[in-house]
C-alpha cells in the first residue's frame, strides 16, 4: 500500500488524484478529517494524526510498501524528515519519494534547499529504494501576488531581473504518482521544470494578455516585502526561510533558469505552461 503525506495541499491533491485515476488507492496522513474530504471521496484511507508524533506514525507506516514524503517548510522539517525516513526504514517500507528541490544542495546560502539537501543525503544512507522529485520554483506560487494582480494590477514579489523555469504543481503531483505506481524510478532525481524560462517582467506581460487588463511587474526591495510577509505570516523563520529564496532566485542561478525535459519524458506531454496556467486561475487573479 501507498502512503501519502502532504496530500491536502496542492501538490500532494494532484499526486492522490493522479493515483486515484490510476484504479488505486492510499492511505493519506492528516491532522484533520474535515479538509481531507476530498481525498475520501477520491477512495483514499485517512490515518489523521500529526507526522511529529512517532507512535501514530508507526502505526500509520502498518502494511506500507511506498511512501511519499512531502512537510511544509518550518523550523522542524529537517528533524520531522529524517524521523519519517526511520521510521520508515523500520516498518519495511521498500520505497520512499521524497519532494525536495532543484536547487538542493549544500552552501547554497537558504536554508530550505539545505535542508532538502541534507534530508535527502539521510534517506539514501537508510538502505530503501528512494525517488527525489526536485520541482523548481511552482507556478502555484505566484497566487500569493493574487491580490495585489486583481486589486491593483500589480505584480508584487522580490524576484529583480532573476529568471526562473517554473513549473506546475499538477505536473508534479503527476510524476509523483508515476514514481509510486511503477517501477524503474528506484535511484532517479527527478528535476522538474516547465516549458520556458521568464523574468517576472515577462510574467506580468502575460497576465496583462490573458487577463485582458494591465499587469506590471513590481520589485520591492527585500526587507520591506519582509516586513510586510510578517505581518501576514508571524513566523520568523518561514519569513526569512521565504526571503532567502527569493534573494537566490533575484539573483539569477543556472539550475532555476535551466530547462529540463523530464516532464516530457516521463509522462509523455509537455509540460504546463505559464498562459495554461493564468488561465486555469483566472478567477484568482482577474
Amino acid at each position: 500500500m501507498i502512503l501519502l503525506t502532504g496530500a491536502t495541499g496542492k501538490t500532494g491533491m494532484a499526486a492522490a488524484k493522479a493515483i486515484a485515476a490510476a484504479g488505486k488507492k492510499a492511505r493519506v496522513v492528516t491532522r484533520d478529517a474535515a479538509k481531507a474530504a476530498q481525498l475520501t471521496a477520491l477512495g483514499h484511507e485517512l490515518a489523521v494524526g500529526d507526522l511529529s508524533d512517532a507512535a501514530f506514525l508507526r502505526e500509520a507506516m502498518r502494511g506500507i510498501e511506498r511512501a511519499f514524503l512531502l512537510l511544509p517548510n518550518t523550523e522542524r522539517q529537517g528533524a520531522m524528515e529524517a524521523q519519517f525516513t526511520d521510521i520508515a526504514k523500520a516498518a519495511g517500507v521498500r520505497h520512499l519519494v521524497k519532494i525536495s528541490s532543484i536547487e538542493a544542495h549544500a552552501g547554497i546560502g537558504a536554508r530550505v534547499p539545505e535542508m532538502h539537501a541534507a534530508s535527502e543525503a539521510h534517506i539514501k544512507a537508510s538502505g530503501m529504494a528512494w525517488t527525489m522529485v526536485k520541482p523548481n520554483f511552482f507556478m502555484q506560487t505566484l497566487l500569493a501576488a493574487s491580490a495585489g494582480v486583481k486589486a491593483r494590477g500589480e505584480l508584487t514579489m522580490p524576484m529583480g531581473n532573476g529568471r526562473v523555469s517554473m513549473v506546475d504543481c499538477r505536473d508534479a503531483g503527476a510524476v509523483i504518482a508515476k514514481a509510486l505506481l511503477e517501477p524503474g524510478h528506484e535511484g532517479q532525481s527527478y528535476k522538474l521544470t516547465g516549458p520556458e524560462s521568464l523574468n517576472f517582467a515577462e510574467i506580468a506581460t502575460r497576465m496583462s494578455a490573458i487577463l485582458g487588463k494591465p499587469v506590471k511587474y513590481v520589485d520591492p526591495p527585500l526587507t520591506a516585502y519582509r516586513e510586510n510577509l510578517l505581518k501576514a505570516l508571524p513566523d520568523p523563520w518561514r519569513v526569512e526561510a521565504v526571503c532567502e529564496i527569493f534573494a537566490t532566485t533575484a539573483k539569477g542561478q543556472r539550475e532555476i533558469e535551466a530547462l529540463t525535459d523530464t516532464v516530457q519524458r516521463l509522462l509523455g506531454r509537455s509540460p504546463v505552461g505559464l498562459d495554461t496556467f493564468i488561465s486555469d486561475y483566472k478567477p484568482a487573479f482577474a
